[in-house]
């Protein structure tokens, strides 16, 4: 997919878990490390990169004829909260990869007290 007028294109993405990492692997092709830039927001992680060149579609469908992305961009919402300190990120081949560490769940205990006698 893309988005014409950001003139950016979607990447592949995928998203696993394990019991404590949210594993985010996306495909950015015609892309150098120093143009990949992530963030984590509220609604989960914001992928930004530029393309190494523009990627042109010329006569393609029956209404547009040309077209020019000039990067990738993609929101990807989270299974689960994460915690952005020691967050790690590589990339191989044009595969980004991306690992998070899942906010532990604190369970709190409710104590049980002794009825009290009623006058």
């Amino acid at each position: 997919m893309w988005d014409i007028k950001r003139q950016s294109l979607v990447p592949l993405a995928s998203v696993q878990e394990t019991e404590d990492t949210v594993i985010i692997e996306i495909d950015l092709p015609l892309v150098k490390k120093r143009d990949i830039h992530l963030r984590l927001v509220e609604e989960g992680l914001e992928i930004e990169a530029s393309l190494k060149r523009c990627v042109q579609f010329k006569s393609w469908g029956t209404i547009q004829r040309s077209c020019e992305f000039r990067s990738f961009y993609k929101m990807i919402p989270l299974p689960t909260q994460v915690v952005p300190e020691g967050a790690k990120a590589t990339s191989k081949k044009g595969i980004l990869r991306i690992e998070l560490k899942k906010r532990k769940k604190k369970d709190y205990k409710i104590p049980i007290i002794r009825n009290l006698k009623v006058l």
